[in-house]
């Protein structure tokens, strides 16, 4: 341990294991307030801290490090100063801190400021049903979108991606209660017209479902029944459907398994019936070799004589 009396009382204590801590000894508090703590893993022979409390030097067997405070910044000036009038730290907040100018340095040179010249981005125009998703405001953007026939007429697929967004928020349910028929009839046109199209239909099932939870207890206009039949009519019309293609696709099931079956009994008769392929040598001898030769001469002298 060392102490130090400089501006502040300081005392210097450090051991084997880390880490080193450096305290200063303030008169108006009785105890010890510790300034910095230094996570070192090598004997600490000597340690030394200048008057000025600037800097500190380590010594370490035969190495010595110097460590120098680095000057203090606008940022830790403004935080000394919301300290001494207790304003906290959003009084360093309210001061605006400039962005770093670009610096530029080629291979070899010297670094340099430079100016950006690259032109801003295009802001984009969103429509009125982005502002009211970004607004949280889910309610309001369903109904303009079925109280405006363009919508939900002409760009069936907003109304989906829209659907699935508020669905992401978990505010699906929210978004459909409390409407009146003028909202419900187009919500129910459009589920009907929609509902069985592939790309659309995991996330209108889900609408649909909603609805029907939504409503299930709630007294609705009369003049809402035969929408809700005529939804109703649809989905029976596509379970009808649904039925009709698996039979269909069972019968083709049944028929490619019996021509699986015909093909293999096919293969396994043919082999039965050709057995396997043996290869024999054939063997030849001298004998029947020079009789080959002497009906070749033989045949060449019946052909001579008759010339």
């Amino acid at each position: 341990m060392c102490a130090f009396t400089g501006r502040h009382k300081t005392l210097i204590a450090a051991n084997i294991t880390p880490p080193s801590r450096s305290y200063r000894e303030d008169p108006p508090v009785p105890e010890n307030v510790l300034q910095r703590s230094l996570n070192m893993s090598f004997q600490v022979y000597t340690l030394a801290i200048s008057g000025d409390d600037q800097c500190m030097a380590v010594g370490m067997g035969n190495l010595l490090a110097i460590f120098r405070r680095d000057v203090s910044g606008k940022h830790e000036q403004t935080l000394r100063e919301a300290k001494a009038v207790g304003a906290g730290l959003e009084y360093s907040m309210k001061i605006p801190m400039a962005p770093p100018a670009p610096e530029q340095r080629q291979r070899g040179g010297l670094k340099y400021e430079v100016d950006i010249t690259a032109p801003l981005a295009p802001k984009l125009h969103l429509g009125r049903i982005d502002i009211l998703l970004r607004q949280y405001k889910h309610w309001k953007a369903v109904d303009v979108l079925f109280r405006n026939r363009h919508y939900w007429e002409n760009s069936p697929d907003l109304v989906v991606a829209a659907f699935m967004e508020i669905y992401g928020r978990k505010a699906l349910p929210f978004s459909l209660a409390g409407r009146d028929a003028e909202t419900i009839r187009p919500i129910l046109v459009f589920l009907s017209r929609y509902l069985f199209r592939s790309n659309y239909f995991a996330t209108l099932s889900i609408v649909a479902s909603t609805l029907f939870e939504v409503y299930a207890e709630e007294q609705v206009d009369p003049s809402l029944v035969k929408y809700f039949q005529k939804l109703n009519d649809a989905v029976a019309r596509e379970l009808s459907l649904q039925k009709t293609l698996r039979q269909a696709i069972g019968a083709m099931e049944v028929l490619f398994a019996s021509s699986r079956t015909e093909r293999k009994n096919r293969n396994i008769e043919d082999n039965e019936f050709f057995g396997d392929v043996i290869i024999l040598p054939i063997t030849l001898s001298m004998k029947e070799q020079r009789s080959d030769d002497s009906r070749e001469e033989e045949k060449q002298m019946d052909i001579d004589r008759e010339k």
